[in-house]
């Protein structure tokens, strides 16, 4: 069981963040540390590389399920007549890189546990890695969870205002209301930006959902913002 005090992030969510930085960073600290051989390196983006398919696809698929099961119970429950069927939803395919191993919160640990016995190691960069647990009051990046502001300019188009309190970009998707998929929208280094998501059919107006997450040189950090709706078109 985990002591108190323990660093390993507690929600998948916290988890994700974890493994996408160090697959980001790890190669920048091979010259500071010689334990980080290439093969030892290999091994760490790989069992970072398979958490974050497995969770990535598991979560899209979870999605999924939900419009699956909307899509069947419309299958056979529709009262509508001479209607071609609708194509089904499509789970996406988890694959994994070769060499993946069970075990990764085990090789996660070891790797930690390493690191810290080296004679050179400075808990500055076991918090840039997200190895360390930060000290109370300091920012938790499994935690953080940006703010938007929303608000409609240039005849509806949807405009974004986040802070970036020093994260490199924002992450933004969209859904329609009512379904379940999230969709890729934007990536944006500015803090103010605009997307405007397609209407299913132009000029008839539609609810949206949008949500935003964190960027650290291009990896998801901390967790999904609120969700905002707004009537676009």
């Amino acid at each position: 069981m985990a002591e108190n005090g323990d660093w390993y992030p507690k929600t998948g969510a916290g988890e994700r963040a974890m493994y996408a930085n160090i697959e980001a960073k790890i190669d920048g600290y091979r010259a500071k540390y010689p334990v980080l051989t290439d093969d030892y390196r290999l091994v760490i983006h790989t069992f970072c590389q398979t958490f974050v398919e497995g969770f990535d696809k598991i979560e899209q698929n979870r999605a999924t399920g939900k419009q699956a099961t909307t899509w069947f119970e419309n299958l056979v429950r529709s009262k509508q007549e001479n209607t071609p069927a609708p194509v089904p939803p499509v789970y996406q395919t988890i694959t994994l890189p070769a060499n993946a191993l069970v075990g990764i919160e085990r090789a996660c640990r070891d790797f930690a546990g390493l690191m810290k016995k080296q004679l050179n190691y400075d808990k500055a960069d076991g918090l840039d890695l997200m190895i360390e647990r930060e000290a109370s009051g300091e920012r938790n990046l499994n935690d953080v969870q940006p703010t938007l502001k929303v608000s409609l300019v240039d005849g509806g188009i949807p405009q974004f205002v986040w802070k970036k309190t020093g994260f490199d970009a924002l992450e933004l998707q969209y859904r329609k209301v009512g379904t379940e998929l999230w969709q890729p929208a934007d990536k944006s280094t500015a803090n103010i930006f605009e997307y405007n998501p397609p209407l299913t059919t132009p000029g008839v107006p539609e609810k949206f959902e949008f949500r935003a997450i964190y960027l650290i040189k291009n990896q998801r950090v901390g967790q999904w913002s609120p969700i905002y709706t707004e009537t676009v078109g």
